[in-house]
């Protein structure tokens, strides 16, 4: 064995060598330079000074170099390998010298055609169409365009010898455009252009000013042209646009292309032959691009408590797009160079960045023919010192995943792998022999929706409760499915879903329309997100949908809106059309992360600090978290209104992520990247996964930064991987939550039941509410938790201890029930609240419906009184007869709720008459209102069947005392009361209420009751609808007038629009707004109007 590696040393030094001895051997690349005369100085179109200085550098460089302000001779040009040529109009030759071009060209002679050689010499005819024959594309007068000044120049093939390693970059020269370019030229870099002609809308926000550029149309810089002349061999040609000015040619990333273009024409093996290293360098970090980490770091301004240092960074790690800290407090990263695209084909006329050799197609020519180049790795610092320098993949195409990761965007750890979210996939990747690489892949839940790429699955997170919770963007799915598709999860889209590892089950966990980007779940298990695009920042999970699903107010979400998208401040101006924000303007767009800060190691002032990012302007945000009823306000800290958290100066900064680490500091994961928006509502062409098409969507670039408070105290991160069942209950102390999250999953997955009397006695301690918690739930993980620990947690002085223990008996048998009544009591809201949920899941008695619709007056939320509803939708008529029992007049927003339960069809809604009828009259306001609420215009109840029982039920509810409930009922006999039994109590009850009606001295808010009562028996009587329509003007109180409109609004006969068309010009002039958008409604009321 050691023969053969020292046989395979020597024979690889040997090769070295010869390939040494083949290149210096060569002959000299020889070059002529085609100049002319300079019309615009030494600065600009310098064409001689050009022909000067790079003649000598040439020659430095080791060529053998000839030129001058002429086309070259033919016995010039048969002593040329490359012609370079950059001359005002000098592109192309002159028919009588086409013939000695010819000869150069099919000996294989090069070329390299710079800026103005580009332009053929107006006097030649023809000279444009052949010019494109020879170099692959060529100005057109009267055609081309030209833009001098700032631009930025996109490499969008960097798979060519000649931009291998190259970054785009910023300079102050001029685009070429409406160019006539070949349809077999190799487009290598392009440039944005203020045609707008390709604009899919006409959004002010995409108009260019004039002489600058738009979003709309990119136009080839630079490109190659290979072709073989009949009879000859190949030849390359090599065109690139800039160099109007000669700083350009200055710049060493520029020259260094230049030069290997020159090396390439020329057909040498090494396109870097004649390039020094510095320039090689530079072509990864050009001026006025992308930075290196040490000098983007200069770049941020950071809050002066703070100090940032990078972990990580390209050429290590590429396109990161989120980490995690396994148990041995190892660095795990996702790596998507794929986004947006992944193998899905974008036509090669689209100027995206190609970064992979992608030749081949699927048969139906959608997506390219290669595995997927994503990853999940594990990174190391060899020196301890916290800077990663060793890399190891642990899941890919060449690890354990069939056809590779596509477009991997999350990961979590469970048991020998990871689960990680790869739309339409979530994937189960094992290592299953220690080898620690993924050797099984096994797809967990599939169909997910991934139609827009920046709208799908992301940010896995794991529950204390064993769900693992997602943030997931308006890329929805309508039927999440098992791996094999044999289970079905139904809808999903954007907000927060969670799903079991198991594979057993997927579901909406909070829902809220818009793209959600950052997740946290909190040490008492508390759900936080971002989503930016909705116009909110932070939103809170107060109930999940499914509790939310048992009983609802209308209009109330799952969740509670903790800080709007405020004001954002930062650092540098954002004029270019391609980099400025497209909405939401000046507030958050794309924020992304959430972090709810609970490591540990800072000073106790920044614990529940909230951190987000906006990479779309460079910044990370803060902001303070504290209690707010059920949920949480968060807002600026004071004196710092104005400031961000970090705001950076570096262009390509695009934070996208942040995690509290093990260690107690504070990750900030930088997509590095020129691009940060994904689709453009401004219009340009999209490609196959809703991403605009860009030329500046990097897949290379990525850092990893490490933020830490100046006086934080020094962690130790413990190795839980190596620990037992006993040190994990200890890790549970922990003061940072990454910690004690890895150990209730740990003890979880390894079924750790021996130690749940430890966990029990840290339940009953008095340690940190922290570790409590983490306690309680690991308990309850392992199938450990009994009744004794839950209902002494549920009687806990501790209030988080006793919230939790409500949100684990949630779904616990009826131990739970004693201890919940107890706590719908309880002077903490978020207690109460649990205890609520609690008791959805349980049967309630008589008694105990009771002594719950006593508490109801006392929930000042709507989340609680949703909570509330959850629990009577099991037994609403037994919570209703203790409502009515009552009497109660704050009760009525709880009966309407139940009523409309009950009253959803004919016959329940007779059966709901004959119960308020029997109701005592103590109970009278709460009959009205319910029957007020049930008969608003059109939205009555169709007619039961008519009986003798319901007949008695409505006569006596109308010859009530109560004026109020008496009215209430007569819409209900208005519409059901088909034999006319009733008509002589309806006559005698509406001349009453007309009366009152018009009756001045009566309360406003007794005759806006009598509207809608009137209205909704408006068949039974022709004298209602006038009386109510001459309310309207004159001495009428002006919020009478405006419940006169709003009920009117919600009928639709013809001679209703007409008569408050007639009664408009009388109305007071803050309703006529009303009035008129109520016209506008019905094209016959409408009509009646302009009558």
């Amino acid at each position: 064995m050691k023969h053969r590696l020292l046989s395979s040393l020597t024979q690889s030094i040997l090769t070295v060598w010869l390939a040494a001895i083949t290149l210096s051997a060569a002959e000299p690349l020889r070059v002529f330079i085609r100049a002319n005369a300079s019309n615009r100085g030494q600065e600009v179109h310098a064409h001689p000074r050009f022909l000067g200085e790079w003649s000598k550098l040439l020659t430095e460089r080791g060529m053998k170099v000839d030129g001058g302000l002429e086309l070259p001779t033919a016995a010039q040009l048969a002593q040329t390998d490359v012609l370079v040529m950059f001359a005002q109009d000098g592109g192309g030759f002159p028919v009588e010298q086409r013939a000695s071009l010819d000869a150069f060209l099919k000996r294989g002679g090069g070329l390299v055609v710079i800026h103005t050689a580009t332009v053929p010499t107006r006097s030649i005819p023809d000279n444009a169409e052949h010019w494109k024959s020879v170099i692959g594309g060529s100005w057109v007068h009267g055609t081309t365009k030209w833009l001098e000044g700032p631009m930025s120049l996109y490499y969008v093939d960097r798979t060519h010898p000649i931009t291998t390693g190259v970054a785009n970059f910023d300079l102050d020269d001029e685009i070429y455009y409406d160019m006539d370019l070949s349809p077999d030229a190799r487009v290598l870099a392009a440039a944005y252009t203020p045609n707008v002609s390709a604009a899919r809308r006409n959004q002010k926000n995409g108009q260019p000013e004039r002489g600058k550029i738009t979003v709309y149309d990119l136009a080839p810089q630079m490109w190659t042209y290979e072709r073989t002349l009949a009879g000859g061999k190949p030849y390359r040609a090599f065109v690139s646009i800039p160099g109007h000015k000669f700083a350009t040619f200055n710049m060493p990333h520029y020259r260094a292309v230049l030069l290997r273009g020159i090396a390439w024409a020329g057909q040498r093996a090494n396109v870097d032959e004649f390039t020094k290293p510095e320039e090689i360098d530079s072509l990864l970090y050009p001026a006025v691009g992308p930075s290196r980490p040490a000098d983007s770091l200069k770049q941020l301004v950071i809050h002066p408590d703070f100090k940032m240092s990078l972990v990580a960074s390209e050429p290590l790690i590429n396109k990161v797009m989120n980490v995690d800290w396994d148990a041995a407090g190892r660095l795990w990263v996702a790596e998507t160079p794929e986004y947006p695209d992944g193998r899905s084909v974008n036509p090669r006329t689209d100027y995206v960045q190609r970064w992979q050799k992608d030749d081949k197609l699927t048969d139906d020519g959608k997506n390219y023919d290669r595995p997927a180049y994503d990853r999940i790795s594990i990174l190391t610092s060899s020196k301890g010192d916290g800077v990663m320098d060793t890399k190891k993949v642990f899941a890919d195409y060449a690890h354990g995943v069939p056809g590779g990761l596509e477009r991997v965007t999350s990961f979590v750890f469970h048991k020998s792998g990871v689960i990680a979210a790869a739309a339409p996939d979530v994937w189960l990747l094992e290592d299953t022999s220690g080898s620690g690489v993924c050797n099984k892949a096994t797809k967990l839940y599939t169909n997910l929706g991934y139609g827009d790429t920046h709208a799908v699955i992301n940010n896995l997170r794991w529950g204390f409760d064993g769900w693992i919770y997602a943030t997931h963007g308006y890329s929805g799915s309508s039927d999440v499915t098992s791996g094999d598709g044999t289970k079905h999860f139904g809808r999903i889209g954007s907000g927060v879903v969670r799903f079991k590892p198991d594979g057993s089950a997927f579901e909406q966990f909070s829902s809220k329309g818009g793209n959600t980007w950052g997740l946290q779940i909190a040490w008492d298990n508390e759900v936080f997100w971002t989503q930016p695009t909705s116009g909110d920042l932070l939103m809170h999970t107060v109930m999940s949908e499914e509790q939310l699903s048992r009983g609802k107010l209308p209009g109330t979400p799952s969740y509670v809106v903790c800080e709007k998208s405020v004001k954002t401040f930062p650092l540098i101006p954002y004029d270019r059309l391609p980099y400025v924000q497209i909405d939401w303007v000046g507030f958050f767009t794309a924020a992304a992360g959430c972090v709810i800060y609970d490591g540990g190691a800072w000073p106790a002032a920044w614990n529940n600090r909230y951190f987000t990012t906006e990479p779309t302007i460079n910044i990370v945000h803060d902001a303070i978290v504290t209690r707010n009823g059920v949920s949480y306000a968060a807002a600026r800290a004071q004196g710092r209104e104005e400031i961000e958290f970090i705001g950076g100066k570096d262009y390509w900064f695009r934070p996208i992520e942040v995690r509290t680490g093990p260690d107690g500091a504070l990750y900030v994961v930088d997509f590095y990247n020129q691009a940060v928006i994904h689709n453009d509502t401004r219009g340009p062409k999209h490609g196959p996964r809703n991403a605009a098409i860009r030329p500046d969507r990097d897949h290379y670039y990525a850092r990893i930064w490490r933020l830490d408070h100046k006086d934080a105290k020094k962690l130790t991160v413990p190795n839980l991987a190596k620990a037992s069942a006993t040190e994990l209950v200890t890790a549970l102390e922990n003061v940072n939550l990454h910690v004690r999250q890895n150990a209730v999953r740990l003890l979880a997955e390894n079924n750790a039941t021996d130690v749940a009397p430890a966990l029990k006695q840290l339940v009953a301690s008095p340690k940190t509410p922290a570790s409590r918690v983490a306690a309680l739930w690991a308990l309850n993980r392992l199938g450990r938790l009994d009744d004794a620990t839950l209902t002494a947690a549920a009687n806990d002085k501790e209030p988080s201890l006793r919230k939790s223990a409500m949100k684990v008996a949630a779904a616990a048998p009826a131990s739970s029930k004693a201890a919940a009544l107890k706590l719908v009591k309880d002077s903490d809201t978020t207690v109460r609240l649990g205890a609520l949920l609690t008791l959805a899941a349980q049967e309630i008695s008589a008694n105990e419906a009771a002594e719950l619709v006593a508490v109801y007056p006392t929930l000042d939320d709507k989340w609680s009184q949703s909570a509330f509803l959850g629990v009577a939708a099991k037994s609403p008529g037994a919570f209703l007869d203790a409502a009515f029992a009552s009497g109660r007049p704050e009760l009525i927003s709880l009966v309407t709720s139940l009523s409309g339960a009950v009253a959803n069809s004919a016959d329940q809604s007779g059966k709901l008459i004959v119960s308020l009828a029997a109701k005592p009259d103590s109970a009278n306001a709460l009959k009205a209102g319910l029957l007020e609420s049930l008969a608003p215009a059109l939205r009555l109840p169709d007619a039961p069947a008519w009986s003798g029982e319901l007949e008695a039920a409505l006569r006596k509810l109308a010859a009530s005392s109560d004026a109020r409930l008496a009215g209430a009922v007569l819409p209900f006999i208005a519409k059901w009361d088909k034999p006319g039994a009733l008509k002589a109590i309806v006559d005698t009850q509406v001349k009453a209420l007309l009366a009152k009606l018009c009756d001045a001295t009566q309360p406003e808010a007794t005759r806006v009751a009598l509207v809608s009562n009137l209205i909704g028996m408006r068949s039974a009587s022709a004298e209602i609808l006038p009386a109510v329509v001459k309310l309207l003007g004159g001495k009428t109180p002006t919020g009478l007038q405006q419940r006169v409109v709003e009920a009117l609004a919600e009928l639709s006969e013809a001679n209703v629009g007409a008569s408050l068309a007639a009664a408009y010009p009388q109305l007071p002039g803050e309703l006529q707004p009303l009035a008129f958008n109520t016209l506008l409604r019905r094209n016959d009321w409408a009509t009646a109007l302009l009558n």
